[in-house]
């Protein structure tokens, strides 16, 4: 064949030598080398030895992709014995890729039976049947790459009973602590209790 090179013993070779480097100004780029069989010269034959050396710029085609970022909403203050909603809606991909949640508990109070509704939904739900602090940790993915974890705490206590107090037997008695002293009233009460003990005397 006229585009390889015999040994003399019907062998075929196609080259000496071949090199593949990364190119200097650009770490995506690559310069591939290669010796290979010439075309003979006019008249001569396949093993005139006129080998010829091919170069070549190889650029891969690729795309980076951008971790996604989780985010497992704010902290939150309930009542003990309520229901939890969780909220990991403020996730995204810089890609724009679909994302998939994974929800699971960090810590909770001791002796909690708390578990979550579903651990893949974007706002799954729990009760916080005792009072404490709930830990959660929220990933998401892209379908490439996991996010790096983020966590929320929801704080859970008793509620609070307001109290009020009153006077004992029928309506009870509301004493204004705020209340001015007035020294004319106490003047008025004296000079009346006076007048009704003449009166008792003068009919003696």
């Amino acid at each position: 064949a006229s585009y390889s090179k015999g040994f003399g013993n019907g062998d075929i070779r196609w080259g000496d030598y071949s090199s593949t480097v990364v190119d200097p100004a650009g770490d995506t780029t690559f310069w591939t080398i290669q010796e290979y069989a010439a075309t003979p010269v006019s008249g001569g034959t396949p093993n005139d030895d006129r080998w010829g050396t091919w170069w070549g710029e190889i650029t891969p085609s690729y795309t980076v992709n951008t971790p996604p970022v989780a985010d497992a909403g704010a902290n939150q203050n309930v009542t003990t014995g309520s229901t939890v909603t969780l909220n990991g809606s403020g996730s995204f991909d810089a890609d724009g890729n679909p994302l998939t949640y994974q929800w699971s508990f960090v810590s909770k109070p001791s002796g909690s039976s708390a578990a979550l509704s579903d651990s893949t939904a974007v706002k799954p739900v729990f009760t916080a049947d005792i009072d404490g602090n709930y830990v959660l940790s929220l990933v998401v993915n892209d379908g490439t790459v996991n996010s790096a974890a983020d966590s929320v705490t929801i704080t859970a206590a008793a509620a609070s009973n307001s109290q009020s107090s009153s006077g004992g037997g029928g309506g009870g008695c509301t004493i204004n602590s705020n209340a001015e002293f007035d020294p004319t009233l106490l003047l008025l009460m004296l000079f009346a209790i006076l007048e009704l003990y003449a009166h008792k005397k003068r009919k003696v």
